[in-house]
């Protein structure tokens, strides 16, 4: 049997009825595939926890935002289970939020939270998402099981974007993740979240989910990867500008990182290089729609008619433009430019350069303008 990975996001997991789809999506697949599951939280959980976390470095005890994320995990777990199982995935939801309340205490107190405290912190969503599901899938007749991604992906020390240490992460996956396949079980792993070699929580940073399931596809040899999303694969345009855009069938790893770079919401550029490294086929996939077929990411695709695959669009961009005068060597302060930007960690989207040599201009993220100025 093939060995499939599969990520779900938060929209795919946004409410009972989306977590009833998504069950029987594993459990369809779970038929003819090993399956190793890949969870998002509930859409605008992790925003919630954010927004929590603030109210208590403000000083202010967070009872109402605790207890919308308490009614809204309770109110689907409701729906979800009849009693006697009910009881039992509340008490798991209630010690992740038990653990969260006391997060939150500590903060107010402190008045501080620096990205390794955050980290602790940002990930509890999908702990108790994961948790649902699993426990969802025995209604299926799915053996789930759930797994901490502490237990399974290794990283750096980055604190808020943090990268996989490859051959940790494969050790332990690999010890952790094939017995149970092993055993017809299905393992549903937090995603976004990690840990450091000595075991301090971490996160993944923007598109975490998708990296969380490249890196475990990587990690145990997997043959293909599915990303469950809300779209029906990569369009070849943005629906909102253009009514006609259509599903693109396959696109490249490279032509994939090119359009998420430039706009497109495809998949982060760095969730993607796990997979590309190993030529390991990533589906972009419609959980609403599970019947499309959707995008197919590869290494190479036949050439088409066109050259041109797709449009996408960045709407918060700006324009800086830096000259020097014509006596200074602008080649060494341009050059010096960049070094700096790449010290900040700053996306530069294109730049050109005037024909007199001596003016740059930087189209930058609108978000990182003030900074580069300064």
């Amino acid at each position: 049997m093939s060995l499939i990975v599969m990520k779900f996001g938060g929209t795919s997991v946004g409410n009972p009825e989306r977590v009833r789809q998504a069950a029987q999506i594993v459990a369809d697949a779970s038929r003819e595939h090993r399956v190793v599951v890949v969870v998002s939280a509930f859409s605008g959980v992790t925003d919630a926890i954010i927004e929590t976390v603030n109210v208590a470095l403000s000083g202010k005890a967070p009872d109402a935002q605790l207890q919308k994320l308490e009614q809204r995990h309770h109110g689907a777990i409701a729906e979800l289970f009849p009693p006697p199982k009910r009881a039992v995935v509340e008490n798991e939801v209630d010690d992740v939020l038990r653990r969260f309340r006391e997060f939150c205490s500590a903060l107010t107190l402190l008045r501080s939270a620096t990205p390794q405290v955050m980290d602790v912190a940002l990930a509890l969503g999908e702990k108790m998402s994961s948790r649902i599901l699993a426990a969802y899938l025995h209604e299926f007749g799915v053996n789930g099981e759930y797994v901490d991604a502490a237990r399974v992906v290794i990283t750096d020390d980055k604190f808020g974007n943090a990268s996989p240490e490859m051959d940790a992460t494969r050790q332990q996956s690999q010890q952790v993740l094939l017995p149970m396949l092993e055993h017809g079980r299905v393992p549903v792993v937090t995603g976004y979240a990690g840990v450091t070699a000595n075991g301090r929580p971490t996160t993944l940073g923007r598109g975490g989910s998708d990296f969380s399931a490249t890196i475990l596809g990587a990690a145990i040899g997997a043959d293909e990867i599915w990303i469950w999303t809300d779209v029906d694969g990569v369009l070849n345009a943005d629906p909102r500008v253009c009514p006609r855009a259509s599903t693109l069938p396959e696109i490249t790893y490279a032509e994939a990182i090119e359009l998420s770079y430039y706009g497109a919401k495809v998949i982060h550029p760095k969730a993607i290089r796990p997979a590309m490294d190993l030529g390991i086929p990533v589906w972009i996939k419609n959980s609403f729609q599970p019947h499309v077929p959707g995008t197919k990411i590869v290494t190479s695709v036949q050439p088409t008619h066109s050259p041109v695959k797709a449009v996408s669009v960045v709407t918060k961009a700006s324009l800086v433009t830096l000259s020097t005068r014509q006596n200074l060597d602008s080649a060494e302060i341009f050059g010096r430019l960049f070094l700096r930007l790449g010290h900040e960690h700053v996306d530069v989207l294109f730049s050109t350069q005037s024909s007199s040599e001596n003016a740059l201009g930087l189209v930058l993220r609108q978000e990182n303008t003030d900074h580069v100025v300064q």
